[in-house]
Parts: C-alpha cells; structure tokens; sequence
C-alpha cells in the first residue's frame, strides 16, 4: 500500500510538471477516482489544444482560446468533466485571457520604472512645504472646466521633478492618477518622446481594467497600432489614450496623467509634436495631462498660440515663498543630520543661525540646497565641521553637483549652433557674468547686437 502511494505522488508530480500550472491545479481529490494514465492523457490533450489554440489566436487575430477550444468535438467532453468537478476550464480561460492581454501589451513597450513613485527620481516635497502650490495644481487637476493640459516650467534646479513626484502622489492618493512618466538623460528608453504614451496607456491599462480591455480590442483589430511605439505621435495619442479613455469613463471622471522633465527627451522636434498632438485633441472627458519641462525655446514655442492650457512658471513664485520652503527644507533635512542635530539641541540652539545662512546662498535653487545637504551628510567626512564651515557668510563653496547640472545646461544651449551664434551666446554670457551690476539677458543682447552692427564684434560693451 505504502509502495502504491509513493508511485501515485511520482506520477501525479510528473503530472504536474507537464502540463500548465492552471490546468495541474485540478482537484487531487477527483484525480484519485480516475484512472491515473486516462487523466494524464487527457490533460495533455488538453495542453496541446490550448498550445494550438494559442498558435491559432495569434495568426488569426487573437481569437478567444476557449472557442477555439469547446469547438472541437473530441474535447467537449473531457473539458465538461474537468468543469464539473474542479472548475479548471474556467480557471485555464482566465489565465489563457490574461496570458493573451499580457501578450498584446508586450506591444506597447517594456519601460520599467518610469513611474512617479520610481525611488530614484528624487525625493517628495518636505512635508508644509511647496503648500500653495500643491493646492493650485489640485484645483487644477479637480475642476471639470479647467484647461485639458497644464505646463509647469522652472529654471533648472527649482524643483520640478520634486513638485512633480508629489503632485502626482497626491493625485494617486485621492484616485486621480491615471499614470506617469518621468524622462530622464540618464536611461534610453526614459529620453525617447515615443515610448510616453504607449508606456502611459499601459500602465493605466494595469490600473484600469475595463480601458485595459477597451485598449486591448484596439490593439488586436486596428491594423495601423501593430507597432504602437512607431506610430506617429498625433495617432498615438488619439489610438492609445483618448479612443479606449473615451470608450471607458464616464465625462466627469476624472483622470489625469504625468510626464515630468519632456525636456529631457533627446528628440526636440518629436517633443514639439507631443505637445501638439496632446494640444490639438480636446478629450470628450474629464482627461488631464500634466506636464513639466525647463522653459526651452522649442517648448516655448510648442505652447506659444495656445488658449487650451493652464500654466506656471516656477522661478515666479515670489521669492519669499521660495526661500521660506527651503528654510523648511533645511531644517528637516539636518535635524536628519544627527551629528549636527545632537551638538546644537544639546545647547537648546536650534535651529542655528548656519541654516539660515546656507538658505541665503541657495536663493531659489533647491538643487543647491540639496547639494550642500548632500556634501554635509556624506558618510565620509565630518558634517558637523563641513555644516559649521558652510555656514559662515564667507564661505567658499564648491558644489560639483551644481557644475555637473549647469555643465548639461550649457551643452544643450551651445548643440547646433553655426559659429556664428555660438559666438553671441558667449558673448552674452560673458557680459552676464562679468557685469558689476546686475543686467538682464534682454539687455545683454541688446547691447551685444550694437556692438556687432558697429563693427566692434571683438570689443566688450561696457555696462
């Protein structure tokens, strides 16, 4: 008896290990009562129907395994046997289904990691900090008359990415978050302009079940989507996003979806026709797009004639509101500090007069606020000396962080420039920086321009 039942474990695990893990969970109760070869054979059976099917489907435009399947004469009985008893069938449609839906979006691209809550695209606002702001944008993102799509601009360095990763959670928190995507130049599939929407509608998909199923249908009979992430943007859009979000929410449901840093996409004409293509198809629905991006000529541009979109500049924000959430910043972030918390805390002096200082240097950059917090909290050195030394009035500060973030700046403003240009655009930066009073880039081109016309190309204008 012992024997028998070590023989019937072996051969129900080589049962298992044959056929898919759907089908192998039928009853072990109802195996027992069968005869152990005519179960096995006709789970393969089965198996082999569903590989074919699969075959089939994907020749013939997806069609539904289980048709493919109950339409076979020689199975329905065998498939109503296995039903009865252990509902396997039901089970084997459903993962077949999801199998086939998983195979469809394969189509559409597999970025990872480009969503907003993606730990290596920065940190969230401190928490009372960027408060206005974060509500502006939710009266936004809330308000059924609102413009379709929003830009927030900022200079780099004023904390665009950071907003951005809060303002998308808050929206995830209340339900409003449909998807996001965050470029990026440091990884190829997060700087192409092309893989935005297909990986928007995906994840969305995953999100949303029934415009997942919209989306799908589109996939499978829409010839034009066969490669979705080579369509062009404009049919993109339209295919991808608005026809299954048409077909799936109601008009005052409302969805909105993030890409933050577009600036950050290599191809600048492709990133003109994002915007446009977005600008151009007004949604039936309560769909929102919230974009971020630095205020580049070709974005500028993109939005110039426009009157369907809402729009903030970060670097506007006046400047005590700025400086008052980097003084939160940095008070946070070095009460993280323990080294320097405990020393000053010990004498009842916090927060300490260097906090201020080092908010004074940062002006209304938080990059730079976060890179001196960076230097200090470095496992390698002392922070309670480098905060002490960086918070003197005259302290000499050396942040590479800075130079490397102005460094990819410049590099862009300079890519395809004839010499000539090139010449101005130093020219003017030079005067900019060399200038004993402070001047504006309006000025600083005017007075180059006289310069050029006088035939003085070589001379320093004087201010």
């Amino acid at each position: 008896m012992l024997e028998r039942a070590v023989l019937w474990r072996r051969k129900k695990k080589n049962l298992q290990d044959k056929v898919y893990p759907i089908i192998s969970s039928v009853d072990p109760a109802f195996l027992a009562f069968q005869d152990k070869q005519e179960v096995l054979k006709l789970t393969q059976e089965i198996r082999f129907a569903i590989e074919i099917a699969m075959f089939d489907a994907t020749i013939e435009n997806m069609t539904q395994i289980l048709q493919v399947v109950s339409g076979v004469d020689w199975l329905k009985e065998r498939i109503g046997i296995i039903e009865h008893h252990t509902g396997a069938v039901r089970n084997a449609k459903e993962g077949v289904s999801s199998l086939k839906r998983s195979n469809t979006f394969t189509k559409l691209g597999e970025v990872e990691g480009a969503e907003f809550s993606n730990a290596r695209r920065g940190s969230f606002c401190t928490p009372g900090s960027r408060v206005s702001l974060l509500a502006m944008l939710l009266v936004w993102a809330t308000d059924l008359s609102s413009p379709h799509l929003f830009w927030l601009s900022g200079l780099a360095g004023t904390g665009k990415t950071t907003v951005s990763k809060t303002f998308c959670s808050q929206l995830n928190n209340r339900g409003l978050l449909g998807a996001s995507f965050f470029c990026t130049l440091s990884e190829l599939d997060k700087k192409d302009v092309y893989l935005i929407i297909p990986t928007l509608a995906r994840i969305l998909a995953e999100a949303r079940p029934k415009f997942g199923d919209a989306l799908e249908k589109i996939l499978e009979s829409d010839r034009a989507c066969r490669n979705p992430t080579e369509m062009g943007l404009n049919d993109q859009y339209r295919k991808l996003i608005l026809q299954p979000a048409e077909r799936t929410f109601a008009a005052d449901e409302l969805i909105v979806l993030g890409v933050d840093a577009l600036d950050e996409c290599e191809d600048k004409d492709a990133v003109r026709l994002f915007i446009a293509a977005i600008l151009s198809q007004k949604p039936t629905i309560s769909l929102k797009f919230f974009l971020t991006s630095r205020p580049e000529i070709s974005l500028r541009e993109s939005f110039g004639t426009s009157t369907h979109h809402g729009w903030l500049r970060l670097h506007d924000i006046e400047a005590s509101i700025v400086k008052a959430d980097i003084l939160l910043y940095l008070n946070h972030q070095f009460k993280c500090i323990s080294r320097v918390y405990d020393h000053y805390q010990a004498k009842s002096n916090w927060p300490p007069p260097e906090i201020q200082t080092i908010a004074d240097v940062s002006g209304a950059l938080f990059i730079i606020a976060a890179t001196m917090v960076g230097y200090i909290a470095t496992y390698s050195g002392n922070s309670l000396k480098r905060f002490q030394e960086l918070g003197q009035p005259s302290a000499n500060v050396q942040l590479s962080g800075i130079e490397s973030l102005y460094i990819t700046v410049l590099a862009e403003a300079f890519k395809d420039l004839d010499k000539e240009e090139a010449d101005m655009i130093h020219s003017c930066l030079s005067l900019l920086v060399t200038a004993q009073r402070p001047v504006s880039l309006k000025h600083a081109l005017l007075s180059w321009t006289l310069c050029y016309a006088l035939g003085s190309q070589e001379q320093q204008p004087h201010i």
